[in-house]
């Protein structure tokens, strides 16, 4: 074989290397851009003055409330007519609804068993921040469509100050994967002002149960 065949031969076995590489490199690519606009999109947004929205705009309240109490915070339905009952069967008023969040889908694609975790802290002392009880809840979804929205409220139903923060990572999983995953919740100013105040504690009025 000749220098020139020789050097074309070389030259065909580079450009083959170069065209398999280019198109690794386009393909992988493709792919990442693909599950980038397939990436899961949770947005957080809330509104502290509830009461003062509600009463400006005409807002209902929304139907599901995480009811911030000690070992038993909990997200609830419920109808803001009907009073509430306790752990010893007494009856008692709701109490004040004191934000609104709503939590959207971003995304593209459908997410199920999303958990957004949240840190309760409790204040046995109003005068004492530094000593706080420090709790787990958590903020479970079934599912959210692409541009779904999840509207809940928070209230404190204890008699202790409380204040809460949101995680900024929830769990859930994708429908394209079926593969559980953590995304970042992204929250706006109206979620973290609400997270540096704290709720004062519920006088709550209760009567027996009706016979």
């Amino acid at each position: 074989m000749s220098r020139a065949t020789a050097f074309i031969a070389l030259l065909a076995f580079g450009a083959a290397l170069w065209t398999g590489w280019e198109t690794r490199n386009q393909a992988r690519a493709a792919a990442e851009q693909l599950d980038l606009e397939r990436r899961p999109i949770l947005i957080l947004t809330g509104q502290p003055a509830f009461l003062l929205q509600e009463t400006t705009h005409n807002i209902p309240p929304p139907s599901r409330v995480l009811f911030l109490e000690p070992d038993s915070s909990r997200l609830v339905l419920f109808d803001s007519k009907i009073p509430m009952m306790n752990k010893e069967g007494l009856l008692y008023e709701l109490p004040p609804l004191f934000a609104r969040f709503t939590l959207t889908n971003g995304g593209r694609v459908p997410v199920v068993r999303v958990r957004v975790p949240v840190t309760v802290f409790f204040y046995p002392n109003p005068h004492d921040v530094s000593n706080a009880q420090q709790e787990q809840t958590a903020i479970d979804i079934p599912l959210l469509v692409p541009g779904g929205t999840f509207d809940f409220a928070v209230a404190n139903a204890s008699t202790l100050n409380v204040r809460y923060e949101f995680s900024r990572k929830a769990s859930l999983t994708r429908i394209d994967t079926e593969k559980a995953d953590e995304m970042t919740l992204f929250a706006d100013d109206g979620v973290a002002n609400s997270e540096h105040q704290i709720i004062n504690g519920y006088a709550r009025r209760e009567w027996e149960r009706p016979k």
